[in-house]
């Protein structure tokens, strides 16, 4: 029997398996499939994120200290930083990067296990799963699902799982017209999505979005406004489309059991950006897990320490770009371009804005008199 079964090995899971056996902890790390870390997504993580967890040099593939957003009018803002703030990584082999850590460390390494069915009681954990069409048991004292917001897992622990939902697309191109970030708020869009171009490494770059609306319909228009800017490009995949929770669960523990990552919505709703959440996540389940194993207490009572322990990092970050996404959607084109074009003017885009932590600039937009006058100048 383990101590701990991870089932997904994306970056909250592999961590959670690496700062586990790094405890002493006996871990199964599963996953449904071969490939991991090929989800779809930017890979942009910050610099202080690379930093904290030792993101291999050789895996960093751009770095930005900067971002153009472009209005809905089409005007731009040029937002510049003296130093980095973000990193376009390999995702794909910074997760296997982790998990080869983790099996390293001492855990097991189980791919191509689609799990079916999780029996929780008072001796421990089965896990019921799926490989090469024979159906396998792995034993364990307690869980961590780190599976994105699958609800059938969720639900059979007590997991609640995080609702509303965004819509995302995206597809990699090859072109020599992405030097920097390029941010679309509502530029070619429809009301509830923004977009981007994000450069991967020089000559590459991703298209993307993330909005409520269709996103193959979102992406196809997006697309044929970039061709009318004269942005050049040659698409190197077809577009892939995946779903993003936009608020975080309201219960991420039950029974021997805690939720990482998507699992527990714990994703920036501005961007939907969550390696970084996801990771300190992790470490924060490892630490209350291995107190758990050692007092041999899987209680509701002791794993809520986990909940208040993300919550008081995150809480306040996730529900305040939560309302900021609202605030985003229910604006008319002619207020958002206002509202950018203050921001920019007024200087608010300016200081300690971080990558990770949007709370400081929300606050500030939301408490500047310039915003509501500007709300108000518009017909």
């Amino acid at each position: 029997m383990f101590d701990v079964v991870v089932i997904g090995a994306g970056p909250g899971g592999a961590q959670a398996a690496l700062a586990l056996t790094e405890r002493g902890r006996s871990v199964a790390l599963l996953d449904s499939r071969y490939d991991i870390g090929n989800k779809v997504c930017t890979g942009i993580v910050s610099t202080q994120c690379a930093e904290e967890y030792s993101v291999p040099r050789e895996l960093q593939r751009f770095t930005a200290s900067g971002a153009t957003v472009h209005t809905p009018s089409g005007k731009t803002i040029v937002i510049r930083r003296s130093e980095s703030q973000a990193v376009a990584i390999d995702r794909e082999k910074f997760v296997q990067h982790l998990a080869s850590n983790a099996v390293r460390s001492g855990a097991k390494l189980m791919l191509g296990f689609r799990v079916t069915a999780i029996d929780v009681n008072q001796f421990g954990v089965r896990v019921r799963a799926i490989s090469r069409g024979r159906t396998e048991v792995i034993e364990a004292r307690s869980i961590v699902l780190a599976t994105g917001f699958q609800a059938p897992l969720a639900d059979q622990l007590g997991i609640d799982t995080p609702i509303p939902i965004g819509l995302a697309a995206q597809l990699e191109i090859e072109t020599d017209d992405a030097a920097s970030v390029q941010v679309y708020a509502r530029r070619y869009l429809p009301q509830t999505s923004f977009g981007w171009v994000s450069p991967t490494s020089p000559g590459t770059a991703h298209i993307g979005l993330l909005g409520r609306e269709h996103p193959k319909a979102a992406l196809e228009g997006f697309m044929e406004g970039l061709d009318r800017d004269g942005f050049k490009y040659q698409a190197t995949s077809i577009p892939r489309f995946w779903g993003v929770p936009l608020r975080a669960s309201r219960r991420s523990y039950s029974y021997r059991c805690l939720a990482v990552g998507d699992a527990a919505g714990q994703i920036k709703p501005t961007t939907g950006g969550g390696i970084y959440y996801a990771m300190k996540a992790a470490d924060m389940a490892a630490e209350t897990l291995d107190d758990a194993l050692a007092r041999d207490d899987f209680s509701t009572g002791r794993l809520k320490k986990y909940e208040e322990n993300w919550k008081s990092l995150l809480g306040k970050e996730l529900r305040l770009g939560y309302m900021a996404r609202l605030f985003y959607e229910r604006l008319t084109d002619a207020e958002l371009d206002r509202i950018l074009l203050a921001a920019d003017s007024s200087g608010i885009l300016e200081g300690d804005v971080s990558f990770d932590h949007h709370s400081v600039l929300v606050t500030k937009a939301l408490k500047s008199s310039l915003f509501m006058s500007v709300l108000g100048a518009v017909p």
